[in-house]
Formats: C-alpha cells, structure tokens, sequence
C-alpha cells in the first residue's frame, strides 16, 4: 500500500519536472503550494513570474471549480491594467497540461499576517477598491478568503485564484463580492467572510463556544434549510450536470436523506452549481480520500446514499465499487450521480435487518475494503452487521458513538489496528480498521 502510494507522488514528480522542463523553469522554479486535496495541481515561482500548473490526467477537484484553467486565464485577461489582480497573464494548453502565469507580487497571504485593528481597517479600504473594479467588469470572484488574498507590508491587497469566478451584471457582482449573494453559483467566502474571520479569531473562547452551540441548534438548522434551497438549473447547463441536478431532486426527497426536510444528505458544487446539503461532501472527501490507497482495489460501500465515495474512489483508482442502500430511489438517484461522473459501479439495494442472507451475497463480491459511514445505528441488528463486517480485513467505520466505543467495538470484531482518521461534521469518529 505505502510502496503503490509512493510510486504514484514519484510519477506526478516527474512528470511536474517535465513540465517545468518544457516551459524552461527547471532550474529556476521554487515550489510555492500544492493542494492537499489535488495532488495534479501545484503553484511555482519562478523568474519574478506565477506558474499555476494542472495536470490534466491527475487534476481530481475540476468539477468543483467554476472555470477550466482556460477560462480562469479568459477572465483575468479581461482584468488587464485592473489594480489588485494577476497582471501580464498567459496560457499554455497541452494535451497533458495546462499553464497560467502571471507576473509575481511581494507580500504574505492574509492568514499567515497579523494586524492590529487599525492596520486591518486599511486594508479593508484597499480590498473594498479592488472588489469594486472587479464589480464593475461583471466578475464574482466567489471565493474571496484569507489564503487567496496577498497583502504587502503598505497594506496594498491582491486577489489571486480565479478558478471560481463567474460572470454577472454589475450590481449582482457588487452583490457576490462584498456580502456572498450569488443565486446561480456559489460563493464560499465575500468582503464581509474576510471580517467575519478576522473577528472570529479574537472573540474570547466562552462567546465563541456559545456562537457554535447556537449554529449548530435545531432551531438554526430549520433556517438554513429553509433558504439553502436547490435553485432552478440554467438553460446552458450540460448533460452531466443535469444528471447530479436531477440526483438530488430525487434525493432530497429520499426516505435515505431527512425524511420532510426537503434536503440531501451532501452539499456539492459541481461545474459552477451549487447543490445544497446538510453537510459538505469535499470536506468529508479531503479526509476519506487519504485513509488508505485503493488503487487496484474493489471497495464495498455499505449505506451509500448518492455513492460519491464509490464514484470518486474509483477516479482515484479503484477497479470495481458495489454500492448498496435500503432505499431504491437514492440508488436511481446515485446511478445519474456515477452518470455525472463517468464511472461505473454495481448497485444493489439490501435491507441489513431482512432475514435473507444478503451476506453470502455481499461477500461473493470480495471486496478488499469495506466502508459502513454512520450506517450501525440505523440497524436494528447491530451484531449480526458487525460479524458481517469481521469478514474483511480493511473497514472504514463511522459509529455514533464516542471514539472509544467506538474502537472497543470495532476490536472485539477482530480489528488489531483501529485509527481515528477524523471526526465527523457531526462530531462522530471516523476510524480505520485493519487485521
């Protein structure tokens, strides 16, 4: 497992030093970030200049931006001579990469800067200039958080990272960039998030804890949902995106999600759409990702609901993926998901607590991991699951309760090694067992 994970960053090094190779950078190119959750994209410097590279047989996370590298490059072109943004902006496209570059500023990302009130006040005048031009040439950036911004020792702002912007008519810009309202895309931080987070961070611990339990309360939860609602789909949208629209019209609806709710068990952005959820799935994806390496490997996911794990296993290299759920509609609505996605698993609807032996069947499967996400406390014969599950030697558990339950449960079943690979958005264990 560790040698494949290995042989797999070795073949993205070399080929990121071909790249820099072919574009003439080798020598010169200093590595400034890579993404932790897509291992093909990676930002250099080199010669005073910004290289955003994407490899594009290894890029994993382009269904969750906007705008496709060209379009990102489109964008900032037409920023040209605009204060604040990427300038002298070029584009390379190949058939196995693609290039942004723009020329280099000085200065610190704004979550690695510390300023006292008055310090950020200038600031905010800057940014606040700069999110007015942008308006004014019809751009919602829609990502407008602390690491995508450069701040310099005057406190002159710079706005990076284009990949989520999208086009719209000045006051709907204004609107997107200073207070986060896009009704067609997504925005995931604005003008206001970058003060909301500067005072976040300086709200004594006790005011801070009450904030979160009031987030997370029933009555909070009830608005949310009341306005996170799936808006209508754009003429313009593509045949994929239509399949994941049309997955979560059926599964909001799905006994599997919350049943009179109205709303799906995930949230997703895909293509430049938002589909709203109770939780966000490339969060939960930015740590399941990393668990184990399942390339060459066949994955049985117990309670699938919309299969995203099955389907983006298998974009990381998974062979085969067998999903199974008790709801048939949620499946009707994962197939349309896989559609969307372009892969291919098997499904199967199974009831856990049928008298049938649905375990002879599972297992003719053989997989070489099992996943069982918050799927134990819907079963009313939890011993018989968890025998079922100490068949296998590699289970991906999420229990509701506490990790050590939790742990002690899973090594009664013949699990020797069992890790936290993270806590929930809903505050439960996720662990990884191994025989």
């Amino acid at each position: 497992m560790i040698e494949s994970k290995l042989k797999n960053k070795t073949r993205q090094e070399t080929i990121f030093l071909e790249v820099l190779s072919r574009i003439g950078i080798k020598t010169d190119a200093m590595l400034m970030s890579e993404s932790t959750l897509d291992a093909g994209r990676r930002v250099y410097k080199a010669k005073e200049r910004i290289y955003k590279i994407i490899l594009r047989h290894y890029e994993s996370t382009s269904a969750y931006r906007h705008q496709k590298p060209e379009g990102e490059y489109k964008i900032l072109a037409s920023l040209s001579g605009c204060p604040g943004v990427p300038q002298e902006v070029s584009f390379l496209k190949h058939d196995d990469y693609y290039v942004v570059s723009y020329k280099y500023f000085e200065g610190s990302r704004l979550n690695l800067m510390e300023y006292n009130i008055w310090g950020f006040v200038k600031f905010l005048w800057n940014l606040k200039n700069i999110l007015y031009l942008l308006s004014k040439h019809g751009v919602c950036h829609n990502d407008i958080k602390e690491d995508n911004i450069i701040v310099n020792d005057d406190g002159d702002a710079y706005i990076v990272d284009f990949d989520q912007a999208t086009l719209s008519p000045f006051i709907k810009a204004l609107l997107s960039n200073y207070v986060g309202w896009n009704k067609m895309s997504k925005t995931h931080s604005s003008f206001l998030g970058v003060i909301r987070s500067y005072f976040e961070k300086r709200i004594p611990p006790t005011i801070a804890d009450s904030y979160k339990r009031a987030k997370n309360s029933a009555l909070f939860s009830k608005v949310r949902r009341h306005f996170d609602r799936l808006q209508p789909l754009p003429e313009s949208a593509s045949e994929r995106l239509r399949n994941i629209y049309n997955a979560w019209e059926i599964a909001r609806c799905s006994n599997a999600n919350s049943p009179g709710n109205l709303i799906c068990y995930y949230s997703l952005d895909f293509e430049g759409f938002h589909l709203p959820g109770e939780r966000p799935w490339l969060k939960r994806w930015k740590y399941l990702r990393e668990f184990s390496d399942v390339t060459e490997k066949r994955v049985l996911e117990l309670g699938c609901n919309l299969s995203l794990l099955s389907c983006h296993f298998l974009m990381a290299g998974a062979t085969e993926a067998l999903c199974v759920d008790k709801e048939a509609d949620i499946l009707v609505a994962a197939k349309k998901v896989a559609a969307a996605y372009g892969v291919h698993p098997t499904y199967l609807c199974v009831d856990f607590d049928a008298i049938e032996d649905w375990e002879s069947k599972l297992s003719s499967f053989r997989p070489d991991i099992v996943t069982a996400l918050s799927v134990l406390n819907w079963i009313e014969d939890k011993e018989r699951f968890l025998s079922f599950l100490a068949r296998f030697d590699e289970v991906l558990f999420e229990g509701h309760e506490s990790e050590d339950i939790e742990r002690k449960r899973l090594t009664k079943y013949g699990f020797k090694q069992v890790k936290l690979i993270a806590v929930s958005e809903r505050n439960r264990p996720v662990l990884y067992g191994h025989k």
